[in-house]
């Protein structure tokens, strides 16, 4: 999939992916909300679809989701904005379909000097009534923290409802994020060294746990996080925190609350992504130059490198990935990884190249953004079941039709009857929501098969013609 954009991606945290499938794909002038054409029928993506663009009058320097916003929300899904005049600005769908028309629904404006806003980053956490609070942590170059606890306001505007300002501890901050199912949040300071802070869920206060890394001037590039575990990345080096404390908030204060590794990748480029796989306890960490390095859980539950995977199964086959996309010459050396994710049922690691000379910038001035799907080999009947399992439970991640669509792509028309015959032999409720859901899924695969039983056909038809 190709989208064209009149600049390169932001360096840091430039590209996302959406539980709504899209990419959201943030540059200096505008960010693009590009929406998959998402069928069913067996080849992989590969026409651009630019759903919309959100322009500012100001630089765009860094960019978050706000995906699943609870029910108290007039939109679903939104997207946050930190602009070079140091505001804060949240856009969403005013329309339906919920890929276009999307407009400004809440602002917040900062100061400048050591007030400036420098980082941005967005979770969700569970208060102590138990409602869902969406938060956007604000970092400022002078090393404050502000929080923003939304709200759905009645003008169908978003709003802060709490703020919370500290200290981070560190003079210059350059990255923040949080991780993932607890109010635990990364800030990062320029010289390398990261601060954990435990945040209070209804923002009474912030206290912070430990201090990670030495100041070596390599400032965290790349992170991602999952329950119990996050991850962070610079030059040369990953850190990967289990975040699990057995839940008491005193333990937290402790600076061995958490296993730490720390994970020597050697001279390296510019870190530009990490994804975390859950379902083979691996953690990939990108180059800008397209090195990816493969870290894995030992026996005693620490993380190491996988070197034999580095050089074989991952490294090589997202350069055939690539390879295979283009028909035309092209030079693998001026493509640029931008970020990495995992598709919902970790079928594919899905990675974003940036290709700024390939496609003749010096002609038409303009660059593209080529999206990938890079399949995993080690897929096989029994992962397929256990996704069905997930998707007819409601337990899918984001949208439903693309997680059939990761399940069912380019599998036979006989491995897809024996998904669908297992589909048949679940015994659900008659009525049930997961009844219910089974109908849905089965009239998807089933417009899956007419097309592919189709495709063959003409195929057939034109072999025997000849």
């Amino acid at each position: 999939m190709d989208v064209r954009a009149n600049k390169k991606p932001l360096l840091i945290n430039g590209v996302h992916w959406s539980v709504a499938n899209r990419w959201i794909i943030g540059t200096p002038s505008q960010v693009s909300i590009v929406t998959s054409p998402c069928t069913l029928r067996g080849e992989l993506l590969s026409t651009n679809s630019v759903a919309a663009r959100i322009e500012t009058s100001q630089d765009i320097e860094a960019v978050c989701l706000l995906d699943s916003l609870p029910g108290g929300f007039p939109y679903k899904h939104a997207i946050v904005i930190l602009a070079s005049d140091s505001s804060i600005r949240i856009f969403a769908p005013r329309g339906l379909p919920d890929t276009t028309d999307w407009g400004e629904v809440g602002r917040g404006a900062f100061g400048a000097g050591a007030d400036h806003i420098c980082a941005i980053a967005s979770t969700h956490v569970l208060d102590s009534n138990g409602d869902v609070v969406p938060m956007v942590s604000c970092a400022s170059i002078g090393g404050e923290v502000t929080i923003l606890g939304l709200a759905g306001a009645d003008d169908d505007r978003i709003e802060a409802k709490r703020v919370l300002k500290f200290r981070s501890g560190h003079e210059l901050i350059s990255y923040v994020v949080w991780a993932s199912g607890r109010p635990l949040l990364a800030a990062c300071a320029v010289d390398g060294t990261v601060n954990l802070w435990d945040v209070a869920s209804d923002l009474s206060g912030a206290s912070m746990v430990c201090t990670l890394g030495d100041s070596d001037w390599r400032p965290i590039t790349a992170s991602d996080s999952r329950v119990g575990l996050l991850v962070l990345a610079k030059l040369g080096t990953a850190i990967v925190v289990d975040t699990n404390d057995g839940g008491s908030t005193e333990s937290m204060m402790a600076t061995d609350s958490f296993e730490v590794d720390y994970i020597d990748l050697g001279i390296t480029q510019n870190i530009t992504s990490c994804v975390i796989d859950e379902q083979r306890e691996r953690i990939y960490v990108g180059t800008m130059d397209f090195v990816i390095f493969v870290l894995k859980r030992t026996h005693g539950g620490r993380w190491e490198r996988a070197r034999k995977e580095e050089e074989t199964a991952l490294r090589d086959g997202m350069r055939k990935t690539v390879v295979r996309s283009f028909t035309t010459k092209f030079n693998m050396s001026q493509l640029l990884l931008r970020s990495m994710h995992m598709s919902p049922n970790k079928r594919y690691l899905m990675f974003v190249a940036d290709d700024q000379v390939n496609w003749g910038l010096l002609k038409d001035g303009i660059g593209i953004t080529r999206i990938h799907f890079h399949p995993f080999e080690d897929w096989t009947t029994e992962m397929a079941r256990a996704s069905l399992d997930n998707v007819i439970d409601g337990k899918c991640q984001g949208d439903l039709q693309y997680s059939v669509w990761d399940i069912f792509h380019d599998t036979t028309v006989s491995e897809a009857m024996d998904l669908v015959k297992y589909l048949n032999q679940m015994q659900l409720p008659r009525g049930s929501d997961e009844y219910q859901q089974r109908l849905f899924v089965l009239n998807l695969i089933n417009s899956t098969l007419k097309v592919r039983l189709a495709m063959i056909a003409v195929h057939a038809n034109t072999a025997f013609t000849m």
